[in-house]
């Protein structure tokens, strides 16, 4: 049973990845021209494929508490630290995206008939919900505790014989490389850093793959 666990948990980040990115993916190609203020005109295809979109993070909470079973051992308040914030992040995380098919929804809906000065101040709430929830709660904080998660699991996974090394490295240096975005030196608005910090959030979903992959293939449970 623990063997079962340990593949279901690999496959939700795996699952969790391919189709975060692929609905992200029909977001921008398909909505992406429309302005916060005109998302109605997308109809209720894009209201659903927003509330979509917005409890996909909920597929890793399975995932999460598999690999605390699976690196407890070789870390194991590491591995509840991590586990906590992991969580935490997948709460944040679906906060966050929860405000397109809710609040911006909404806020949408009533521009099209306000006069100017409702306008004016729609239009300020959403820059100001914007700013606290895209960059300082999914932008900074989840951030922070995914790379604090991250780094537990790398740790963990060092001190397991049954993942190789080079695995172990590829998870701590996303971690650290996540954690250094998080510098002010990387918070400009430097067409060369937004494209590193671009290759870095692939990183992440690159290190979701190989975990999930070596907790299908490689992790096998001691007896």
């Amino acid at each position: 049973m623990q063997l079962k666990s340990y593949k279901f948990g690999g496959w939700c980040l795996i699952l969790f990845t391919l189709l975060f990115l692929g609905t992200k993916l029909v977001l921008d190609n398909r909505f992406g021209h429309l302005p916060l203020t005109e998302l109605v005109a997308g109809g209720v295809v894009l209201r659903l494929l927003m509330l979509f979109y917005a409890l996909l993070p909920l597929v890793l909470v399975p995932a999460i508490f598999t690999i605390h079973a699976a690196f407890k051992e070789y870390n194991p308040l590491g591995m509840k630290v991590g586990t906590a914030f992991a969580l935490s992040a997948v709460a944040l995380t679906t906060l966050c995206l929860m405000r397109w098919p809710s609040i911006y929804w909404v806020f949408s809906q009533i521009f099209q008939q306000a006069n100017p000065t409702q306008k004016g101040l729609i239009q300020l709430l959403q820059f100001g919900i914007d700013n606290y929830l895209s960059i300082f709660l999914s932008g900074i904080l989840t951030k922070f505790l995914v790379t604090v998660w991250f780094w537990q699991i790398s740790v963990a996974m060092f001190r397991d014989s049954q993942f190789p090394r080079w695995l172990a490295w590829i998870g701590a240096m996303t971690a650290l490389v996540m954690l250094l975005t998080l510098t002010p030196f990387f918070a400009t608005l430097s067409p060369t850093l937004i494209y590193i910090q671009n290759i870095i959030g692939n990183m992440e979903f690159v290190w979701l793959v190989l975990l999930g992959a070596s907790l299908i293939w490689l992790k096998h449970p001691k007896y």
